[in-house]
């Protein structure tokens, strides 16, 4: 696979990842689309291979950490919030802490 179309996938990975974990969230959605676009478009003009291989893996451990760690919670009428998580969210044990 040529630099160019990792690049591209590592672009689309991202974006399609942020639709996902921002969904009804218009304002984090609009901010993490902005945010992708500038750092994309800052690198734009690198030449060196390895520089852009460097930005290429930390774009795709970005885009796992959006996947894996970030949840939406949506405050409720009641007070509480409610949590949700996605099927390819992974599942820990919940461990309380005492204080």
């Amino acid at each position: 696979m040529s630099l160019r179309s990792k690049t591209l996938s590592s672009f689309k990975n991202l974006m399609r990842t942020c639709q996902i974990v921002f969904r009804e969230d218009q304002l984090a959605l609009e901010a993490s689309r902005q945010r992708i676009r500038r750092e994309f478009e800052k690198a734009k003009c690198l030449t060196d291979e390895r520089q852009i291989q460097e930005l290429i893996k930390i774009a795709d451990d970005a885009e796992a950490i959006l996947r894996t760690t970030v949840v939406q919670a949506r405050l409720k009428e009641d007070g509480r919030y409610e949590v949700r998580l996605r099927k390819d969210m992974p599942l820990r044990d919940n461990i309380p802490f005492k204080l």
